[in-house]
């Protein structure tokens, strides 16, 4: 009789859970295609398996995060009271046309052009011989026609969610949620966009092998070149692109639940700019009432802590002070009146003008940038309400940067070398093209940088060896210093060191991220995707990731991995430990020229 008893309770319970469960599924499995209903009136439905990879996702292409609010402004907010124009979203390409529609105006110096052969032949120890440079103001051709997907109104991020973590979060939100991995596209700040990478398979697939469900990926656009980084006028909000990056990151907080990622469990990724871009958020001042409070949001779940850890490639962007940032305006103006013909006096005529006007100012101005330089970027602001009151170096240097973020940094050989002129295997090259790049050091400061500073093999040859001697100044002040007081300075922290050859400066971390490979970054697929996997799970295991990984702290013994076209060759001395030459970066005066 008890066995009867308890054999029927046993089989009504399983009944009952079973026919649960199917409700519960077939209400989930109604809702087709998969939706999104962020608040503030938007709804998003995704365009599923876009890929057709390995891994089924569904992705949420072109969502608004931000509106623009009047040109070199602080943008809306989708969450502003004031946004007026909240309910406006972008429609997605069509499939094969690449994830989003909108991308930021986008401009490239000329020199970047003209570096590449170069680049080639120095890496392969051939001639330089005869390499020049031409003046890109006199080669760009003019009137410029503007790409359809180029749009002042880009502010949007795309959200790619595998179908595992759509599946489970829907059915089963009290199984938790996934975690979220935000990739900040680099371009020296005056190009890329949130589609640059469309091919998430690998990164879709080794992250599934990393905890079963996967992880949810987060791209966003930015405003670039003049639309994002003027400065030098107190009507001009500063940083505007690296503010847009920070709403985006207040918009994740807000609303990635809703997809089913972890607010908690967030990891920032970028490479170039896109690594400079998180120096810089680490590094800026909290949130508050008094510091860009319309950014801040209420789920913020720390002013200071939109993301729990950071991958940082390459973090390298030209320092710029005020006097640099009132005369590139100055040039912005110039360039206006003679495009336009018009007396453009002052930042209100700027905004008055038509947006292909400014869009061919911009590209003119950013392709005659000297080599080395993209002319627009991150600039010291002293004003009150700034995001960038000094030079990151400083403010890691005194302690004012976000100390709970754990960090994995990376850089590799020949860093410099994408910023070296042919010439600067001179002393007077090498003075030369440091005066172009940091206008504001006087004479003095030049030589005491050659001669005492440095002691590299510099001379009157421009032999290849001099060359590479410049070159690693290059490296030391664009790249190696910033990843040296990264790791030196945040007590969770990682690195590595890219040896591959043959290898320059580039999108290295993209490439292996995104199983991308290319011919001057040519680390192989097995080393790369064994690396992929390193990466993942230091970014989706929270505390346990650099364990997982089998990272080792950089701590008091400053070693880092060791990365090679053979694989893993165990920790070396961190080649970025440069003290006496970082220390002079970091104190220089770039303001005064004394």
């Amino acid at each position: 009789m008890h066995f009867t008893t308890n054999f029927l309770v046993i089989t009504l319970a399983f009944v009952a859970v079973f026919s649960q469960a199917g409700r519960s599924h077939k209400a989930y499995r109604a809702k087709w295609p998969p939706t999104v209903n962020i608040g503030d009136g938007l709804t998003h439905q995704a365009i599923p398996d876009v890929d057709g990879g390995f891994v089924q996702s569904y992705r949420f292409n072109g969502i608004r995060y931000g509106t623009p609010n009047g040109r070199f402004s602080l943008a809306l907010p989708t969450w502003s009271s004031k946004n007026k124009r909240s309910k406006h979203k972008e429609r997605p390409m069509s499939i094969g046309s690449g994830p989003g529609f909108s991308k930021c105006p986008q401009a490239t110096p000329n020199w970047i052009l003209d570096n590449e052969a170069f680049l080639r032949a120095f890496i392969a120890n051939q001639s330089t011989e005869g390499y020049s440079f031409r003046n890109g103001s006199q080669n760009l051709s003019l009137p410029i026609q503007i790409p359809e997907d180029e749009t002042e109104d880009c502010l949007f991020l795309d959200v790619i969610v595998p179908k595992r973590i759509w599946d489970t979060t829907k059915a089963h939100p009290e199984k938790g949620f996934a975690p979220v991995i935000v990739y900040i596209h680099g371009g020296g700040f005056t190009s890329g966009d949130k589609g640059s990478h469309q091919d998430m398979n690998s990164l879709l697939a080794d992250s599934v092998k990393v905890n079963s469900q996967g992880a949810i990926l987060v791209l966003i656009n930015y405003r670039l070149g003049i639309f994002g980084f003027l400065s030098g006028d107190p009507s001009i909000m500063s940083n505007a692109g690296l503010i847009d990056q920070r709403m985006a990151l207040s918009w994740i907080q807000k609303n990635i639940q809703k997809f089913g990622g972890d607010r908690f469990r967030v990891t920032v990724m970028g490479e170039e700019a896109g690594a400079a871009s998180i120096l810089h958020h680490i590094t800026a001042p909290t949130l508050s009432k008094k510091i860009l409070p319309q950014v801040l949001h209420r789920f913020d779940h720390s002013p200071q802590d939109p993301f729990r850890s950071a991958i940082i490639q390459s973090p390298a962007f030209q320092p710029l002070v005020e006097s640099q940032a009132i005369a590139t305006l100055n040039t912005v103006l110039k360039m206006a009146r003679t495009i336009t013909g018009k007396p453009v006096k002052n930042v209100s005529d700027l905004r008055a003008l038509s947006y292909k006007t400014l869009y061919t100012i911009n590209a003119a101005i950013v392709y005659a940038s000297p080599l080395g330089s993209y002319t627009f970027g991150p600039t010291i602001d002293y004003s009150s309400n700034s995001y960038v009151p000094d030079f990151p170096l400083r403010r890691l240097d005194s302690g004012e940067f976000n100390k709970g973020v754990s960090i994995l940094v990376g850089h590799g050989i020949n860093e410099g070398l994408f910023y070296t002129s042919h010439t600067s295997g001179t002393i007077k090259g090498f003075q030369t093209h440091l005066a172009n790049m940091f206008p504001t050091l006087s004479e003095r400061d030049l030589i005491y940088i050659t001669n005492t500073i440095y002691n590299r093999p510099i001379s009157v040859d421009n032999s290849h060896e001099s060359i590479a001697g410049a070159a690693e100044v290059m490296g030391e002040i664009f790249v190696d210093c910033n990843v040296y007081y990264l790791m030196e300075k945040i007590e969770n922290s990682y690195g590595y060191y890219f040896k591959t050859s043959p290898a320059i400066q580039g999108p290295l971390l993209a490439d292996i991220i995104f199983g991308n490979p290319t011919s001057l970054n040519a680390i192989g697929d097995h080393v790369a995707n064994k690396f992929r996997r390193k990466l993942l799970q230091f970014a989706m295991l929270a505390e346990e990731g650099a364990q997982a990984a089998t990272l080792r702290e950089y701590d008091s013994s400053g070693s880092v991995l060791l990365v090679s076209n053979a694989g893993f060759e165990g920790y070396i001395d961190d080649p970025s430990k440069t003290e006496r030459q970082c220390h002079y970066w970091a104190e220089a005066s770039y303001e005064t020229g004394s």
